[in-house]
């Protein structure tokens, strides 16, 4: 399986994980040192912190995390450099949902396991945020 192939793997299980409000799951993807650089926010530090901001996310409005798509992948020795897009689907206070196209650029760590996890997610929107 190439490093492309996994990513795409980890991002479904991303995705379902999220839209199940499983938390745990989504986090269990990110390094214990993950770094996260969301747009327009804070820096966030640790799996723990990680997991607690994709709650606030969905209790913010974002319900879905879809078409994740691994568009460049760069691998160097058990580094992997991703960069995609995805995008958010956001309920609006008047019922609507709106889709926001967003892009990342995500580095990969291979574990003593084998297994690929994030170091560093820096996700931004491709168009100013709704609300």
């Amino acid at each position: 399986m190439t490093a492309r192939d996994e990513i795409r793997t980890i991002a479904d299980h991303l995705c379902s994980s999220y839209a199940a409000q499983d938390f745990a799951a989504c986090a269990q993807h990110f390094a214990d040192d993950a770094t996260f650089l969301g747009n327009g926010a804070p820096v966030v530090r640790g799996r723990s912190a990680i997991e607690g901001l994709l709650k606030e996310t969905y209790a913010s409005g974002v319900k879905a995390i879809r078409d994740v798509t691994p568009l460049d992948v760069i691998e160097a020795g058990d580094l992997v450099i991703d960069a995609g897009s995805e995008v958010f689907e956001v309920d609006m206070p008047d019922g609507t949902t709106v889709e926001v196209p967003f892009k990342y650029l995500a580095v990969w760590r291979r574990a003593a396991d084998g297994r690929l996890q994030i170091i560093y997610d820096a996700p931004s929107s491709d168009i100013p945020l709704p609300g």
